[in-house]
């Protein structure tokens, strides 16, 4: 009977564990793949979106720490780079250090690439 508690729990976790990977950033990498051009793309925790794996079309990716993101020379020195396209991050992060104003003044335009996935929700820009 423990056993089966035991593989029950365990099955529990895993499925917790799966789930909390980020839907909403794996319609991003989906949706980047669908764009025309080869542009290159900065991510807020790139492995929430699949990593490299699942931005096939980029020629390069840019994985950003969010710890780091309300650092504005890190911020700025992550995205402003030859062939950055793409500028994905957390909308909790861009609220929290202000960082709309910032993108937009770098070249940036925030487009729907129509998540409707409410947690740990990513906004894009394009440049």
């Amino acid at each position: 009977m423990i056993i089966f508690a035991f593989i029950g729990s365990f099955l529990f976790e895993m499925d917790r564990f799966r789930l909390r990977g980020s839907e909403s950033a794996v319609d991003l990498a989906r949706f980047v793949n669908r764009q025309n051009g080869d542009g290159n793309i900065a991510v807020e925790q790139l492995w929430r979106a699949g990593g490299k794996l699942y931005f096939t079309r980029s020629n390069g990716t840019i994985d950003m720490s969010p710890d780091e993101i309300g650092n504005t020379g890190y911020f700025v020195s992550a995205i402003d780079k030859p062939g950055i396209e793409f500028v994905a991050l957390k909308e909790e992060d861009i609220k929290k250090n202000q960082l709309d104003n910032l993108l937009v003044k770098m070249g940036f335009r925030q487009i729907d690439f129509g998540s409707v996935i409410k947690r740990d929700k990513y906004v894009l820009y394009k440049k």
